[in-house]
């Protein structure tokens, strides 16, 4: 599967570098050289005049011209324009007269003409094509029904295989370049839909205001580190921090304002923690670190410095902000047989609030 993937690839240009309709171009590019080609080796064959033959030839060169521009050099209206204005004004009467008109194998080609316009084209190119098809079958309709003795017809069983041959060739191609246009637009379709989950799963675990893991991410990821921390009995600690003075920060200042400091605060702190260390907003102005391989006093030093920025940033804003850090630390005692994480939790809310009483901007360590 993996050849078939590079080999069409290498006829009909990688999917990351050309559209899908540059793509179905070269496709039918493609095998207009070797139709072509095939009605060439089929004329020699049944004897057709070397006129046949040399228009045959004449029309490989010129699609293989038009193929090699716009996969080479990356060109898609200069090709497209001129391979469907060569078939449509050029070929389409050239064979119309000479294969039997309306009862010849031509009209399979306009059919199939018309459905490759619709996908190649849009706008005033796929307008100007579709017209121009109309305005060109009207035009040799009414000259076969004045004049039928211009139009070529040959009675032969030859004749008749040959017709049947090229509409079913014809009919395969427009298949084939359908299929394939539908089946990329669906590879398309399928590929974003899968960034678009993937993007959405990743929303789904973030705060929208400041970045941070929701409460509800924190809380999984809280408990895979205690399931995995209590085989090895690795220090394993938590910070529960509320930010003092906020809501008057709120009121003075605005909402608008507020949320700033909030997004500024969570990205500073970001920077801080260790590679490894998971930050989130457990809601309002209320956050969550986990530290994994941390005990108590090293925890306590993380506070330290998360709280020496708090207070670095509400000087920047304004001397009057006064916005300060209070923060109850727990560390998972994993000697128990069993982790009560909803105990944890409250152990860390109540040191937090211990310090909040004793006037905030505190640290304290859950017994």
């Amino acid at each position: 599967m993996g050849y078939l993937k590079r080999l069409e690839e290498f006829l009909l240009g990688s999917p990351r570098e050309f559209s899908v309709r540059h793509r179905v171009l070269n496709s039918i590019l493609l095998f207009m050289i070797i139709l072509f080609i095939l009605s060439v080796i089929i004329n020699i064959a049944l004897g057709k005049s070397r006129f046949v033959v040399m228009i045959g030839l004449v029309g490989a060169v010129i699609y293989l011209i038009l193929y090699i521009i716009s996969l080479k050099y990356r060109k898609f209206y200069f090709p497209a324009v001129m391979a469907y204005g060569v078939a449509l004004f050029g070929y389409t009467p050239l064979f119309w007269l000479r294969d039997g008109g309306m009862t010849g194998g031509f009209p399979y080609f306009l059919i199939i003409f018309g459905i490759l316009t619709a996908i190649v084209f849009t706008g005033k190119w796929r307008a100007f094509f579709l017209i121009g098809e109309v305005v060109v079958v009207s035009f040799l309709v009414m000259i076969e029904r004045l004049n039928p003795r211009a139009i070529t017809h040959c009675p032969s069983s030859q004749c008749v295989f040959y017709n049947h041959f090229w509409g079913f060739i014809l009919s395969l191609l427009v298949v084939i370049i359908v299929a394939l246009f539908y089946m990329e637009k669906f590879e398309v379709a399928h590929e974003k839909l899968k960034e678009y989950t993937v993007r959405l799963e990743e929303l789904s675990r973030r705060d929208p205001l400041t970045g941070l893991y929701n409460r509800r991410e924190l809380m999984d990821r809280l408990n895979f580190l205690i399931k995995v921390f209590s085989r090895n009995q690795a220090h394993l600690s938590i910070i529960l921090i509320d930010l003092d003075n906020f809501k008057k920060a709120n009121d003075n200042f605005g909402h608008a304002f507020g949320d700033r400091v909030l997004q500024q605060i969570s990205r500073e702190w970001s920077k801080l923690l260790r590679e490894g260390d998971i930050i989130g907003r457990w809601g309002g102005d209320e956050f969550l670190v986990i530290l994994p391989h941390a005990d108590a006093q090293g925890a306590r030093s993380v506070a330290e410095r998360l709280r020496e920025k708090v207070k670095e940033i509400s000087e920047m804003y304004s001397p009057d902000l006064n916005i300060s850090l209070s923060a109850g630390i727990v560390q998972v005692n994993f000697q128990r047989e069993y982790i009560d994480l909803e105990a944890l939790l409250e152990k860390a809310d109540e040191a937090l609030y211990k310090g909040k009483r004793e006037g905030g901007d505190r640290i304290v360590i859950a017994s």
